[in-house]
């Protein structure tokens, strides 16, 4: 029986089984490219660049090939007839794109990404027994592109599965913690990024034997890959999202702001485990933010200004950083906002190096969510520092209408002032999640 390590950490003992780890990968499969060369070394380690948590190539990746049902996953049988069982684990579902095939599918899209189960443990692909927990994401109905997760567990009395209300599970990076006992009310709890779901009551007396993680159950119409990360399990007690960061604490004011757009993959870190929290932002590097916190971090336009008006002096392909972001935002409209010729220099200029200001930033993220317009100006400035004339003062008071800033302090909003990295990323989570944006913040549980 093959054995694999798959999981950063599990407080129960720990003995794993994978099912669907073709060689050829031909068929359906879960394994573990960890960044390495070639593929299964582990890379991601201390020192590498895929060090940090649930991000680029770490973790176990779950393919899907069209047409295919066989179940990929990953088997643990380190519980031993537990009454108690609590599970945390991280899911990205943005490779799933076909998603949208599944909507229209006639097994209704309904996927099984964890279960826990009460048999005896059994070699894959059989199974034993009845799961007392399972985690199901489905595309939204009538909005296919959207995805939902549910909570179900199994009520050995009436011999149903007992289905909490779907729930949106945003793009990105969402940790995912389960906590289930089989007596009491209310024993079966969860967490989406930390923040408590409805519980479910249900009379059971099933005990938990060994789980299932990855594409546990699959139904037609599904195709593409998705990435899992981050399991951990124990008997008692909250689990909470992962720390990621050595230098942004989960006690610090920025942590939400931070883990919320890292999770979102809008953000990357700065170094194995570090996020440089104090370093200033750069008009490139917010480029990429930009076009990453829309659409997500496998986005890879191509690197060209030829179909552009003009083409910066300052800006060329295969040599400036983030380039391809940068034209990307001309070519959305985004950084034309941004009075990009008024920077220092001859010739049609971006400044990619130079530090950005929070006026700015305003317009970078105005212009970035064409749902959240910019304001008039003509009634006076929302700040005392702030002339009603700018060209920055309609994109500055959109910032305030739509709840993404108050300014910085004494009824100023401070222009002028650079941008760290926590900043930066504290303005985008509010960008991104005002009215009804696409990227959440974790909260820690009780």
């Amino acid at each position: 029986m093959s054995k694999t390590v798959v999981v950063r950490s599990l407080t129960l003992a720990m003995a794993l089984t994978v099912a669907g780890a073709g060689a050829a990968l031909a068929a359906n499969s879960i394994r573990v490219p960890n960044g390495g060369s070639p593929e299964g070394v582990n890379a991601c380690a201390a020192g590498n660049r895929n060090f940090a948590r649930y991000d680029g190539n770490c973790g176990s990746l779950v393919t899907i090939g069209s047409g295919d049902t066989t179940a990929a996953y990953v088997q643990d049988n380190s519980p031993a007839a537990e009454d108690a069982y609590n599970v945390r684990f991280y899911i990205n579902l943005r490779g799933l794109a076909p998603q949208q095939n599944v909507a229209t599918g006639s097994l209704g899209g309904q996927m099984d990404v964890f279960q826990a189960l009460d048999g005896t443990d059994p070699v894959p692909p059989a199974t034993t027994g009845i799961p007392a927990i399972r985690v199901i994401v489905q595309p939204k109905t009538g909005s296919p592109n959207k995805t939902q997760i549910i909570l179900a567990a199994h009520d050995t009395g009436t011999n149903t599965d007992v289905m909490t209300t779907p729930v949106r599970l945003w793009r990105g990076w969402r940790s995912v913690e389960v906590h289930w006992k089989n007596t009491g009310t209310n024993n079966v709890t969860w967490w989406l990024d930390g923040v408590a779901q409805p519980s479910l009551t249900v009379t059971t007396t099933q005990k938990v034997n060994y789980v299932r993680w990855g594409g546990v159950a699959i139904p037609g119409g599904t195709q593409g890959d998705f990435r899992l990360d981050d399991f951990a399990s124990q008997r008692t007690g909250n689990i909470q999202p992962a720390s990621v960061f050595s230098d942004v604490l989960t006690t610090d004011a920025a942590w939400k702001s931070v883990a919320g757009m890292y999770g979102g993959e809008a953000m990357s870190d700065c170094g194995p485990g570090t996020f440089c929290p104090g370093a200033t932002a750069t008009r490139g590097e917010m480029a990429g933010f930009v076009i990453k916190g829309r659409r997500g971090s496998s986005t890879n336009p191509t690197c060209t200004c030829a179909d552009l008006p003009n083409c910066f002096t300052d800006v060329i392909c295969g040599t400036t950083p983030n380039a391809q972001y940068i034209y990307e935002m001309v070519r959305e409209g985004i950084a034309a906002a941004t009075g990009s010729t008024s920077c220092a220099g001859s010739g049609f200029r971006y400044c990619p190096n130079n530090t950005i200001n929070r006026a700015e930033i305003s317009a970078f993220l105005i212009a970035a969510r064409p749902d959240l317009p910019a304001q008039t100006c003509s009634g006076g400035s929302p700040f005392a520092d702030l002339l009603a004339s700018s060209s920055f003062c309609p994109f500055i008071k959109a910032m305030v209408v739509f709840g993404i800033t108050s300014g910085c302090g004494g009824a100023n909003f401070c222009p002028n002032g650079t941008v760290t990295r926590a900043e930066m990323a504290a303005f985008m989570h509010q960008d991104f999640t005002a009215v009804n944006g696409e990227v959440t913040g974790p909260t820690l549980a009780p």
